[in-house]
C-alpha cells in the first residue's frame, strides 16, 4: 500500500490523482483485512475485516472505470492540483505515521483494529480532500461513500476495541 501510494505521480487532473491515490490505498487495506480473517481470533475483528474486503473490492473497479475517463480529461488548475497535492502529501504522511506507531500487544486482532482506525481516518480526509476540488458527480458520490461508510466503520471499531480491554 505505502509503495503504491507513494508511486501515485502528480498528474495535474486532481480527480485522476484521487483515483491513482485510492486504488492502492483500498489494495492495502484488502490485504490488511484479508491477513487478519486468516490469523485473527476474534469473529467481530472477522465480521468487520470481511466488510471491509466486500466494500473495498467493490469500489476499486469504480475507481478504475473512473481513472480511463479522468486519463482523457482536461487538467485542473495549477492552483487547485498544488492544493491538493499539499493537503494529500500531509494526509498520507500523517496516516503512515500514525499506523506504524501502533504498539505491538500481542493480539493481531486489536493491532488491526487500531490500525485500521488510522487507515480508514486516512481514506476519509482522502475523501474529504477531493471534495473540494472535484465537479465529477460519480467521483463525488463515491467520496462521499468513503466517508460516511469508513466514518460508521471507525465508530464500529473503537467501540469493538473497547469491548476487547
Amino acid at each position: 500500500m505505502k509503495e503504491g501510494m507513494n508511486a501515485a505521480q502528480n498528474t495535474g487532473n486532481v480527480n485522476l490523482d484521487f483515483v491513482l491515490e485510492m486504488i492502492p490505498h483500498h489494495e492495502g487495506g484488502i490485504d490488511m483485512a484479508k491477513a487478519i480473517i486468516k490469523y485473527g481470533t476474534n469473529e467481530d475483528v472477522k465480521k468487520i475485516a470481511q466488510n471491509i474486503v466486500t466494500s473495498q473490492e467493490a469500489q476499486i473497479p469504480l475507481m478504475q472505470q473512473l481513472k480511463a475517463k479522468f486519463e482523457k480529461e482536461p487538467l485542473s488548475t495549477k492552483e487547485d492540483s498544488q492544493n491538493y497535492i499539499k493537503d494529500y502529501d500531509e494526509i498520507k504522511s500523517t496516516m503512515f505515521k500514525e499506523m506504524e506507531s501502533v504498539p505491538l500487544t500481542g493480539s493481531a486482532d486489536e493491532t488491526f483494529l487500531r490500525q485500521m482506525i488510522y487507515h480508514h481516518e486516512g481514506a476519509i480526509a482522502m475523501s474529504k480532500n477531493i471534495l473540494k476540488y472535484t465537479q465529477n458527480a460519480k467521483l463525488k458520490s463515491l467520496a462521499e461513500n468513503i466517508v460516511t461508510t469508513q466514518s460508521q466503520g471507525v465508530d464500529e471499531m473503537k467501540n469493538l476495541l473497547k469491548t476487547m480491554k
